[in-house]
């Protein structure tokens, strides 16, 4: 949990530019444990991860030590700084399921928080992760090529091995959760595409509202933001080669000005880098329908397509959103790269810490028709955000888009 939550430290560190000297030690000592936790997911065997686990745990003791001088030398400063780890009891308040994994290399551990109580199992190791990710890296390049994947054997294979990942992922603790579900996976778990696993008569998004956030700690700073949503961007095929995108944002951008909320809409070759980013600004909700890209090679290259260049991960980091919603309707804005502390390098962390409370990404390369009735009956319907999601994934599974290829790589993140 210190380790998920580092990055939020050092998120509101990073808002202070200080000349404190014992700050500046603070920040040697992070960049050190960020070197350590890269080794950590690099460790080979068990002697080599407790190497790393001693040095990690001294650099930690240090740390504490430096927090504590910082508390008496410059208050104001520490609070910047110093995150505290929730315990179980301090979650008591949500009034949700927490339910986060962590995989080790034995297998993997649930936890459950209930109302302040821990839950914790262990639930061995699940071949079935290794084997859908391999047979879903098998339906992506099928997706490069155009054929829809729906009826290859690598679909069917994926179909059974969410069934298998129901049973050993969800099933220990039915009868446990709560109608409303905060998930925080842990390693290759984060592409696991939850609201499809399948009990062998229901998905698990037909039995839960779900969402996701990265670690327990951030479920108490996502759930202390709240903004009104008095306007709202939206973009729509910034490159012109997505007319289905383009119906869905002038159609988006309809549907929240019938809601009273003074919408700017940007469609096309207007759509450029320095507009947007102007715009961005003052948007309580913003929603981008077009092209978006992963860059797996440099993560912080990954981005949106606007009509004049890509607005990456790096122009989010400079940005000071007061968004209560951020939808990226384009494909694999939830992809990421595993980095310091598990925490994920990708869009979604970027605009959650630029602040944004709720975001909405995907986790494969998305059908735009299916994209654009996702979102037309998430602004029409009621409820939280999401409990509109769950409630269009409902909808698709009702008509001709019932494959969770269609509806599942849809997940909203935050708390």
């Amino acid at each position: 949990e210190r380790a998920k939550s580092r990055t939020f430290i050092e998120m509101l560190a990073g808002e202070f530019k200080t000349d404190d000297e014992t700050a500046k030690k603070i920040n040697e000592l992070l960049e050190k444990l960020r070197e350590v936790e890269a080794r950590r997911r690099n460790a080979k065997n068990e002697k080599e991860l407790r190497e790393v686990e001693i040095e990690s745990e001294e650099l930690i003791s240090k740390l504490n030590e430096l927090y504590e001088r910082l508390h008496r030398e410059n208050p104001e400063l520490y609070r910047a700084y110093h995150v505290q780890t929730v315990t179980p009891a301090e979650l008591k308040d949500v009034d949700e399921s927490i339910l986060m994994f962590y995989e080790t290399f034995e297998g993997i551990i649930g936890f459950l928080v209930n109302d302040g109580k821990l839950t914790v199992k262990n639930l061995g190791e699940v071949k079935a992760v290794g084997d859908f990710l391999k047979a879903l890296a098998d339906i992506y390049i099928l997706i490069d090529r155009g054929i829809n994947p729906v009826y290859s054997h690598y679909y069917q294979r994926a179909r059974e091995l969410l069934g298998e990942l129901y049973e050993r992922l969800i099933r220990p603790f039915e009868g446990e959760l709560k109608e409303s579900v905060i998930i925080i996976p842990h390693s290759r778990l984060h592409y696991v595409p939850f609201a499809a696993l399948f009990d062998g008569e229901r998905y698990l998004m037909e039995k839960y509202s779900l969402k996701f956030a990265p670690s327990a700690t951030s479920v108490k700073l996502l759930r202390s933001k709240r903004y009104e949503v008095r306007k709202a961007l939206v973009v729509g095929n910034p490159t012109g080669d997505l007319p289905n995108a383009e119906v869905e944002a002038k159609r988006v951008a309809q549907m929240l000005n019938e809601r009273g909320i003074k919408t700017d809409v940007i469609i096309g070759e207007s759509a450029t880098m320095a507009e947007v980013k102007r715009k961005l600004r003052e948007a309580g909700l913003f929603h981008y329908s077009g092209h978006a890209f992963f860059n797996l090679y440099e993560p912080k290259l990954s981005g949106l397509v606007l009509s004049d260049g890509t607005f990456t991960m790096l122009d989010f980091a400079g940005l000071r959103l007061n968004a209560e919603l951020v939808v990226l309707s384009a494909c694999e804005t939830a992809m990421a790269e595993n980095s310091k502390g598990d925490e994920l390098e990708g869009l979604v962390r970027v605009i959650h810490l630029s602040g944004a409370r709720f975001v909405v990404g995907t986790l494969w390369p998305v059908e735009d028709e299916a994209a654009r009735l996702i979102f037309e009956e998430f602004y029409s319907s009621k409820g939280s955000f999401p409990e509109r999601l769950r409630n269009a994934q409902k909808k698709l599974l009702k008509g001709n888009k019932k494959e969770f290829y269609y509806w599942a790589p849809f997940q909203i993140y935050g708390a």
